[in-house]
């Protein structure tokens, strides 16, 4: 019987936040400012199966099993997709924000927090044509829009504390 030696490699990528420009599927982000360790694993490089976030003690492996677009500039909604670590005042946790087009038009964002939620995101908004959130003293101002009746979409403004 012959031994087998498998040799395998993996990139590793310092960032301080993974936007749309670096984005690249299966390969492990080190934040520069944060504990955490990020990784989007696809098995065909068009779906995300799923965000592993990794701290030196802990792994937290989240199902997302979506087909999810990563963009840059103004247009068509690409504003702000990518994967994004933030600390807020009012929260006193690190959050792991996934924001990106889904689908034929429109938009989502996936927020995690590891110490709250080991499985799931913590919370999800998706808008019909657009998503955007903004930070304000005391909360998260997430603004979207949603089909209220068959014709229209309706804006939605939302708080996340």
């Amino acid at each position: 019987m012959k031994n087998k030696i498998t040799l395998s490699f993996f990139i590793i990528i310092f960032v301080s936040n993974i936007t749309a420009k670096e984005i690249k599927l299966n390969k492990i982000y080190l934040n520069i400012n944060s504990n955490y360790s990020l990784e989007l694993k696809s098995k065909d490089l068009i779906d995300i199966d799923e965000l592993i976030i990794k701290t030196k003690i802990q792994k937290y492996n989240y199902k997302i099993n979506e087909h999810l677009l990563f963009c840059e500039g103004e247009e068509d909604g690409c504003n702000n997709t990518g994967v994004f670590i933030k600390k807020f005042d009012f929260y006193p946790n690190e959050l792991i924000f996934l924001s990106a087009l889904k689908g034929a038009h429109s938009k989502v964002l996936y927020i995690f927090d590891p110490k709250i939620d080991e499985i799931n995101p913590i919370k999800t908004y998706t808008g019909a044509y657009y998503l955007d959130y903004l930070e304000k003293k005391d909360y998260l101002e997430i603004s979207y829009d949603k089909y209220c009746d068959k014709e229209d979409p309706c804006e939605v403004i939302e708080r996340f504390k």
